[in-house]
């Protein structure tokens, strides 16, 4: 507000035409007053620039002066008063005073008043075009901010507690995706000396533990870490910092932990980072895309929010989000949800309640991001909001916040259903051998089944054998498991019409290849009562053919299995039938027949009760067995 008031004061100096000669004595005391407000006397210079007015009451800077030091200091009445005097004396002038009256109403949130300047601003016949526009801006943030004050949105803020916020600067939260760890910074120290940190605490029985420092290496002396983005699993790490050979202050950087350990940084060299201003990283639960912001060229105003991808493991050329996205103000804060759709951001180009708000964009059909909605007052206010992060489930929110005489703490709200993304949740376990009970550094894998393209990808903990992996709803997933000498494990995740799930929680034992042992193909699918195969039903098969592949010597027997429902020889053909649509698969991609065989159980080996439809749904399945 004070820069637009010093903006407005010397542009009304500059321009208008003074009517008349300034009597020296006026301008004598209009100059002492300026060199009375620069030293902070705002008094004197009052009673001077009134000596000065008195003695000439067109002097047009000296009422420039009066109104912008009743404005500065919140005396409203004072100050609307002073600029209506200016536009009394320079009518040619007069659109600069109703905008800047129009501003300070929006400053004291008296929206309809502010209103009505602007438009008084927009009726003057001279108006620059630039200040017209800004003026219906105005206008327009006016009416969003009446209807949103008279439609607040639920909210109330609960403090993160003493464990995390202490007496410094606490900002710029993340979780991973079981929430059990929150990483954030801690701004210690005021001025050139303040220093960024990051800090972790992991939750215990509901309680959050002490927050602890990091440490080396992610920490360091050297530089402040300023903002910092954690994969869903808690074992890759993208920061800034601003370290002193570093030409554009803050880059991104990248670390990732080995056997619980963080490795050294390392710069994300060019095209993510450059010589210009680098922050506020958020990685993609995939891992493949890395949203971050800039002051590079190219964008649409101080800070814009883009995007790299990865690719063959190498980050492409960033992309800007676009004019739906970014504005002429600044745009920043970034995070991607895991739903892998959904986006939330701070920015003060769009429509608003002051400063910076936080806002939700959806990804399109296209892959651009629009659909920018405002998440609502009192959520944002007139104050400066921003750096909110979402849960794993979409349903809370964390963000930081002023607290007086505590400084920036770290909250959490229940975000408004208008504003939640889509629901996501996870699968979380541990690998391990099953006859040693050694954990096991194996490859997971989620894959969309019926599009057969594989989401996401990674090892696992090569100590704990442990991984983690978000699922958004509105798909049917294929979880595989799969590691050399070893037959590899699936899963079925049904999410396409829900909208809720708990976690899903595994100890998966792995078995070596050897002979007698059995493996159930969980993504394998038919219609009912019929043994054609579905198309889902190929991502499956293409991990058996692989390991029959991988192990010339093995042959195998596919075996079918069905629930009690209808009729036993019509069960007992259906499950023969639908093995040998798997046998015949095989083959057809090239695993000699020799090597196979197949047989039908029907219904005479159930593995669940079928007095219900999870245990009928468990009974029907089909399974293979080494048999050499």
């Amino acid at each position: 507000m004070k820069l637009r008031q010093l903006f407005l004061f010397f542009t009304i100096c500059l321009s208008l035409h003074l009517q008349g000669q300034i009597p020296k004595k006026a301008d004598k005391f209009f100059q002492q007053a300026r060199m009375e407000t620069l030293s902070g006397n705002t008094e004197n210079a009052l009673e001077l620039l009134n000596k000065a007015i008195k003695i000439h009451p067109k002097y047009t800077e000296a009422l420039a002066l009066r109104a912008k030091i009743y404005s500065d200091a919140q005396d409203w009445d004072k100050a609307k008063e002073a600029y209506l005097d200016i536009a009394v004396v320079s009518p040619s002038e007069a659109w600069k005073v109703y905008f800047q009256l129009g501003r300070m109403e929006m400053e004291q949130q008296k929206y309809t008043e502010a209103i009505a300047e602007f438009e008084r601003c927009q009726q003057e016949s001279n108006i620059p075009k630039k200040t017209a526009d800004r003026a219906a801006k105005n206008i327009e943030n006016c009416r969003f901010r009446i209807n949103a004050m008279k439609n607040p949105v639920p909210f109330e803020a609960v403090s993160l507690g003493d464990s995390i916020n202490s007496n410094y600067d606490e900002y710029l939260p993340t979780f991973t995706a079981d929430g059990q760890e929150i990483y954030f910074t801690r701004r210690i120290g005021e001025g050139a000396r303040a220093d960024e940190d990051f800090y972790r605490s992991v939750l215990v029985e509901g309680e959050w533990t002490k927050a602890q420092d990091v440490g080396k290496p992610i920490n360091t002396e050297a530089s402040s870490e300023g903002a910092l983005t954690i994969s869903p699993d808690g074992k890759r790490l993208f920061f800034a910092a601003n370290k002193p050979d570093r030409p554009g202050g803050f880059d991104i950087f990248y670390s990732y932990q080995v056997e619980g350990e963080w490795l050294m940084p390392t710069t994300i060299h060019r095209p993510v980072n450059t010589r210009h201003w680098e922050s506020q990283p958020s990685i993609s639960a995939d891992g493949k895309e890395l949203y971050f912001t800039s002051k590079r060229n190219g964008g649409y105003g101080g800070i814009d929010i883009w995007v790299s991808r990865l690719v063959d493991n190498q980050w492409q050329e960033p992309e800007n989000l676009g004019e739906e996205i970014n504005t002429p103000e600044d745009d920043q804060c970034p995070f991607i949800h895991p739903d892998g759709m959904t986006m939330y951001f701070s920015s003060k180009g769009h429509l608003g309640m002051g400063d910076a708000d936080i806002f939700k964009a959806t990804r399109q059909a296209d892959g651009t991001w629009g659909d920018v909605q405002n998440i609502g007052y009192p959520i944002n206010t007139s104050a400066n909001e921003n750096s909110m992060v979402v849960n794993t489930a979409g349903d809370k929110a964390y963000y930081s916040r002023f607290v007086e005489g505590n400084g920036f703490d770290l909250f959490s709200f229940d975000l408004p259903k208008e504003a939640q993304p889509m629901f996501v949740t996870y699968v979380k376990g541990k690998v391990y051998d099953q006859e040693t009970q050694k954990m096991l550094d194996a490859q997971v894998e989620i894959i969309d089944l019926e599009s057969g393209k594989t989401l996401q990808t990674l090892n696992t903990d090569k100590v704990k054998g442990d991984f983690l992996l978000t699922l958004p709803s509105g798909k049917d997933y294929a979880f595989n498991v799969s590691k050399e000498d070893y037959l590899f494990y699936s899963d079925h995740f049904s999410l396409k019409d829900k909208n809720t799930s708990e976690p899903y929680l595994l100890d998966i034992g792995l078995q070596s290849v050897k002979v007698g042992e059995s493996t159930i193909l969980k993504n394998i699918f038919f219609e009912t009562a019929k043994y054609e195969l579905k198309s889902s039903s190929f991502v499956e098969l293409d991990k058996l053919v692989s390991l029959l592949k991988e192990n010339p010597s093995m042959n195998i027997k596919v075996i079918g299995h069905t629930d009690n429902v209808g009729d036993e020889s019509g069960n007992l053909m259906l499950s023969k039938n639908r093995a040998k649509s798997v046998y015949d698969y095989l083959v057809g991609k090239g695993i000699d027949r020799g090597r196979l065989s197949f047989d039908g159980k029907g219904e005479t080996q159930p593995i669940a009760a079928n007095d219900t439809e999870d245990g009928r749904a468990e009974n029907r399945r089909t399974e293979f067995v080494i048999v050499k």
